[in-house]
């Protein structure tokens, strides 16, 4: 009798029961997969619309800060032809040659002169930005 147990047990017969497919088994897996489809559309919609937007945050990030690197470049030529209008390197020329000669070769060697070119460029940057609504 275990034996007997043991073998039915062992080879299940509903493993075997169904060899030929039912036809109304073909439309209610479409049925199910139609149903899977609208829920995953669903589901994934919200991260869709987030990625969208964060896509869109992203490139109207990019676009500004394009179009600030753009301005500062035209600031800065702008600035560039007012000072050679004004005739600042001159100037700066004209009150560096008073100094005494180890003043201005100090001066020079440590890169005071260059450091205050830059420093009154960037005034004059600055200047033109103010005037354009910066």
């Amino acid at each position: 009798m275990k034996w007997i147990l043991f073998c039915l047990v062992l080879f299940s017969g509903t493993a075997f029961a169904e060899t030929v497919p039912n036809p109304n088994q073909d439309s209610f897996d479409w049925f199910v997969g139609l149903y899977n489809d609208i829920y995953e559309v669903v589901e994934h919609t919200p991260t869709f619309i987030e990625q969208a937007f964060a896509y869109v945050i992203e490139f109207s990030v990019y676009i500004k800060f394009y179009l600030m690197m753009q301005t500062l470049e035209f600031a800065y030529g702008v600035a560039q032809s007012l000072i050679v209008n004004i005739g600042l390197d001159s100037l700066i020329t004209d009150a560096v040659s008073k100094l005494p000669a180890e003043t201005r070769s100090t001066f020079q060697a440590m890169g005071y002169l260059k450091g205050i070119t830059i420093i009154c460029e960037a005034y004059a940057v600055r200047f033109v930005l103010n005037f354009m609504g910066w």
